[in-house]
């Protein structure tokens, strides 16, 4: 963990595209915490926050 961040539960849901959750997420007026990123041979992920929680999304 970063120093500034706080422990936190968050939920993973996956996704058949990611990009277009994310673009969606952001339109119903979540902060996008991180854009899509590549892992590797795992897949993308990404996160953002809406009402204070935060989510992550995730294609393999």
């Amino acid at each position: 963990m970063r120093n500034d961040e706080v422990p936190v539960v968050r939920p993973y849901y996956l996704v058949d595209d990611i990009e277009e959750a994310i673009t969606s997420a952001s339109a119903a007026g979540a902060k996008i915490a991180m854009k899509p990123m590549e892992i590797s041979d795992l897949g993308k992920f990404a996160i953002y926050v809406h009402g204070g929680i935060e989510t992550g999304l995730w294609e393999l």
